[in-house]
């Protein structure tokens, strides 16, 4: 009998010449990590079944869906110095017609917030991996196909911040 793991978090405890999976209690169709330098043990995971967290290294795991209405998780992102504040994409599946919807919380997850001030209400599909970003003064970005929208309030409220001439495929903010 085989196991087949579909995109699950796999780690190492010494330096790489051995890894494992982080499962069992988290879903096994992983699609972005975040991880916070405010604590090394914080671990997010926005998953096929919404976001789960970590506070020891991954080694167990919180479901965190609620507030979430559909629950098929891509994007992710977790504030540089607030571990509380988050930013996550769901949506009611994978495919091209999945409507994407952005959420925050500042609560660590225990509760989400569908973003709507000036960010659309949906997307034409997911709010893909690498869509999204929080930046350590707070400033938020998201993507929509060739939109990137900007936040200045850790992502509560949004303005169309510069329209590209093609679909944008990623964005990172970078702490330093």
């Amino acid at each position: 009998m085989r196991t087949y793991m579909f995109g699950s978090i796999m780690r190492s405890v010494d330096g790489g010449s051995s890894w494992e999976p982080v499962t069992p209690d988290l879903h096994p169709d992983v699609h972005q990590v975040s991880t916070s330098p405010f604590s090394d043990e914080l671990v997010f995971a926005n998953t096929a079944d919404a976001v789960y967290t970590s506070e020891d290294h991954g080694n167990s795991w919180t479901h965190r869906p609620e507030g979430f209405p559909v629950r098929y998780g891509r994007a992710m992102s977790v504030h540089p110095e607030d571990p509380s504040c988050l930013l996550a994409s769901v949506s009611a599946g994978p495919g091209g017609n999945a409507e994407g919807k952005l959420f925050r919380t500042d609560n660590g997850g225990a509760s989400w917030e569908y973003v709507t001030d000036g960010y659309p209400d949906t997307t034409r599909g997911n709010i893909d991996t690498f869509h999204i970003s929080l930046s350590k003064d707070g400033t938020a970005w998201a993507i929509d196909d060739e939109t990137l929208y900007r936040s200045d309030d850790r992502g509560i409220s949004w303005n169309a911040s510069l329209t590209a001439p093609e679909e944008i495929r990623m964005i990172d903010c970078r702490v330093t």
